[in-house]
């Protein structure tokens, strides 16, 4: 698999964390002031291996730990990825939901999960935690970053949003908006694991990154990129 953009934004909270990395592809030319806590870089030399899934807004998680699993579960259904191999990329694509980074700070272990409404409340975010706990990292040794989504104020959806996340859904103007980042800020708390940022702008509102709810279907997709370094693991 080739990823053909050159243009990326790295978030500067998770560059205290050198072990590992975790990049977002951008349409176009960025403005000339972007906010302070995030990098641009012109071109980054990426892993050459990388590994995808078909994402169909579910809960399911693959987990790569050895070799013979990256061709195995390469393109499988699914929208969670865990891997301790490093240099192997993980990829998922957005457009309005979070990709979601869940990373042990030393360098062993890597989550990226693409979370959308549906895949939230089928449990992925638990789901990843679950898969991550059993491989013996306990949460409170976990951090996270959510990536760049829809926000709350560009976000409207039905009335069903009120029952189904009453904690992140209200009423705006006569108007139903959920807020997706704030959902997954909840749920991650309640899992025990810290937060390390989360990205300050909306998809919608945002030229140089893809939006479904602004496009339509001809939108593209940002695509994020994540990877553990291979000098980690000595």
């Amino acid at each position: 698999m080739e990823i053909s953009s050159t243009k990326y934004i790295q978030p500067r909270p998770l560059s205290n964390f050198n072990r590992i990395s975790f990049l977002i592809s951008i349409n176009g030319e960025l403005p000339s002031k972007i906010p302070k806590n995030l990098i641009p870089l012109e071109a980054h030399k990426l892993p050459s291996r990388m590994v995808t899934l078909l994402q169909i807004h579910s809960p399911v998680v693959h987990t790569i730990t050895h070799e013979a699993d990256i061709n195995r579960i390469n393109f499988l259904p699914g929208d969670g990825l865990i891997t301790t191999i490093p240099d192997l990329a993980l990829v998922v694509r957005v457009a309005d939901c979070a990709p979601v980074l869940i990373f042990e700070p030393s360098g062993k272990v890597i989550a990226l999960l693409h979370a959308g409404w549906r895949g939230i409340m089928r449990g992925i975010l638990e789901t990843a935690v679950e898969k991550l706990v059993l491989m013996g990292y306990a949460p409170k040794n976990l951090v996270s970053y959510i990536g760049p989504a829809i926000g709350e104020e560009n976000y409207e959806v039905g009335d069903e949003f009120l029952n189904w996340f009453p904690r992140s859904a209200k009423v705006i103007n006569g108007k139903v908006h959920f807020d997706i980042k704030g959902e997954i800020k909840l749920r991650l708390q309640k899992l025990g694991i810290k937060i390390a940022g989360t990205f300050p702008y909306s998809t919608y509102s945002t030229p140089w990154l893809s939006s479904y709810r602004r496009d339509g279907k001809s939108c593209g997709r940002t695509i994020c990129i994540a990877w553990i370094k291979q000098d980690t693991q000595k």
